[in-house]
């Protein structure tokens, strides 16, 4: 007997999460049980290899971690947070005044918006 497909209901559950990139590196480290209480951080970059603005998540924050793609030793990757987890987003800038001019270019500024946990779908 077969089923029709408007019949069949999933149920899916949202969550934040924060998505970016990690070296190859650190992958095996995230992706071990024992990372979750391990009381380490992770920092997680916006774009492969570029440290100027990066997310901050405590592993005991973290309920899932969930790995994709490598490509020239960075790794995409996405924490799926725990209830009232805190993310740091973090600019690295010099401190001069051509730091805090840098603050307010706008390809920061739109990389410093994509450092922030967004609702998906589990």
């Amino acid at each position: 007997m077969a089923m029709k497909n408007d019949t069949i209901k999933r149920q899916q559950t949202q969550a934040l999460a924060v998505t970016g990139y990690v070296s190859a590196e650190l992958v095996s480290e995230l992706t071990d049980g024992a990372w979750i209480s391990s009381g380490k951080r992770a920092e997680i970059q916006v774009q492969p290899g570029m440290d100027e603005v990066l997310m901050r998540v405590d592993a005991s924050d973290v309920h899932e971690v969930r790995c994709g793609a490598t490509s020239k030793g960075h790794t995409v990757v996405q924490l799926i947070l725990k209830a009232r987890a805190q993310v740091e987003t973090v600019v690295k800038t010099v401190a001069s005044l051509e730091g805090i001019t840098r603050l307010n270019d706008p390809t920061l500024q739109r990389l410093t918006a994509s450092a922030t946990a967004k609702m998906i779908l589990i």
